[in-house]
């Protein structure tokens, strides 16, 4: 039987920052700023639409009423029955929750549009060169259901610019969440990470 002491250091180990850059690095001439956006209980990864290294419009079906009012779009994993059926968290039903974190009905995908964010308590900025971008992107892009080009659209919110769910991989659960997946995303681009980030406040607090 593991002992209390030995049960307390692994929590710890896994909680602990690591990884090679931090989220303040220098800006280089190919560098591209990203964020990284918490709140609540939720983290979102924030990216250019179109840079010189990716446009997103080629990766991701975009809504038909898509004005280009915005440069920028987050990104949030989560549960695909939470996603489609709260319209807002005013709205948020027990049971959508429940099925949530016991991992029931698949993960999804919420796209927004965004001006460009600013830096907060609640929003990290980080400079990314272009392989760690490029990095980045290419984890976003491989966490969609469909090889298809671009990833097609399971419903949208009509009253905004750019408001859509995709299909996703994984399964989102309790201990599989939002703030796990973007924890995973920091990793993939060389970035101060966590072994595992359950809250986001382990995703900012690096």
């Amino acid at each position: 039987m593991m002992r209390p002491g030995a049960v307390i250091i692994a929590i710890l180990w896994t909680l602990t920052p690591r990884g090679a850059t931090a989220f303040d690095s220098l800006a280089q001439p190919d560098s591209v700023e990203v964020f990284i956006h918490a709140g609540g209980v939720h983290s979102d990864i924030i990216v250019p639409i179109t840079t010189s290294y990716w446009n997103w419009r080629n990766t991701i079906e975009a809504p038909p009423h898509d004005t280009d009012l915005h440069d920028w779009l987050a990104f949030g994993w989560g549960s695909k029955v939470f996603y489609l059926n709260t319209p807002q968290w005013s709205k948020v039903k027990i049971k959508h929750m429940v099925y949530a974190m016991l991992g029931i009905g698949g993960a999804a995908y919420h796209v927004s549009s965004s001006p460009k964010p600013i830096v907060s308590d609640h929003c990290k900025a980080i400079r990314l060169h272009q392989s760690e971008y490029l990095a980045l992107c290419g984890f976003l892009a491989e966490q969609f259901a469909t090889e298809s080009r671009p990833a097609p659209m399971i419903a949208y919110k009509p009253a905004h610019s750019w408001d859509a769910f995709y299909s996703a991989k994984g399964y989102y659960w309790l201990f599989n969440n939002c703030n796990t997946w973007t924890n995973r995303a920091l990793k993939m681009c060389n970035r101060s990470h966590r072994y595992w980030a359950l809250t986001y406040g382990h995703v900012l607090n690096q």
